[in-house]
């Protein structure tokens, strides 16, 4: 469990985070909501200890990572994964290179011990199949298109098999089809490898898609959190404006693939 308090952030005198508290569950896969610009990155670059508070405290499964520094925060940290928004893939390593940089570079999670090269082209190739980017591994990340560069960014981070999930705008800049795409990859990856997960992201179909719990964030706070039905229905300017916004409920998509 994830439980965040009083947090505060700022960049010189913009404000960013003022007093948010959050909760995440064990198991599900929360959505914050929120738009461009308003503190969801950087909320969660605080999750995974690349950033530290004005002020404030992150406990992850009772441990008070804001209170670590250097080995003793890795060692809490190692169990979460991030896919930023961007990718952010090595542009000089290959797919197989991209996706294997964790397992090189600090070998087995539980025991410590380094991967022979075989065991990690069997991981790395696992990985990719999940995502549907088998036989790709010698492709750069100059071929690779959005949606595959996002999927590549994914098989990185499933590779070690993290507890902790973390997605930043996973659909940003994604046509609709590739974005729907993304969306039953995050589905697909909750519910083979059974983590906690939270995605950011402005886009509200996506939330609805993948999210267990949805979570509205404005000025610098969580303003509302419920089940996305519970949510939806929350009299709020920005969630009536964002209820206007849907033509189908993308949840229905899911029935309809069951069916087909």
């Amino acid at each position: 469990m994830i439980v965040i308090r009083d947090l505060y952030k700022k960049f010189g005198k913009l404000k960013v985070l003022e007093g948010l508290d959050l909760d995440v569950k064990s198991g599900e896969t929360l959505v914050v909501l929120g738009r461009s610009g308003i503190g969801k990155s950087v909320l969660l670059k605080h999750i995974i200890g690349i950033m530290k508070p004005e002020r404030g405290s992150i406990d992850i499964d009772g441990v008070r990572i804001t209170d670590l520094e250097g080995p003793d925060l890795y060692k809490v940290v190692q169990n979460m994964g991030m896919l930023f928004q961007g990718a952010a893939l090595f542009d000089s390593m290959n797919v197989e290179e991209n996706t294997a940089f964790y397992l090189t570079q600090h070998g087995n999670r539980q025991t410590g011990k380094h991967y022979t090269k075989a065991e990690i082209a069997d991981l790395v190739a696992h990985a990719l199949e999940m995502v549907g980017l088998e036989g790709t591994q010698k492709k750069m990340p100059s071929d690779l298109s959005g949606g595959m560069r996002k999927r590549a960014g994914l098989a990185r981070l499933i590779v070690y098999r993290p507890s902790i999930f973390l997605y930043d705008e996973p659909t940003t800049g994604l046509d609709p089809m590739t974005a729907m795409q993304i969306n039953e990859l995050i589905v697909k990856t909750q519910n083979e490898l059974k983590g906690t997960s939270i995605v950011v992201t402005h886009d509200i179909l996506s939330a609805l898609y993948v999210g267990t719990r949805l979570a509205l964030i404005a000025d610098g706070k969580i303003v509302h959190i419920a089940d996305p039905d519970t949510f939806m229905k929350i009299d709020d300017p920005t969630i009536a404006f964002l209820r206007k916004t849907i033509e189908q409920d993308p949840r229905t998509l899911k029935v309809e693939k069951t069916h087909a």
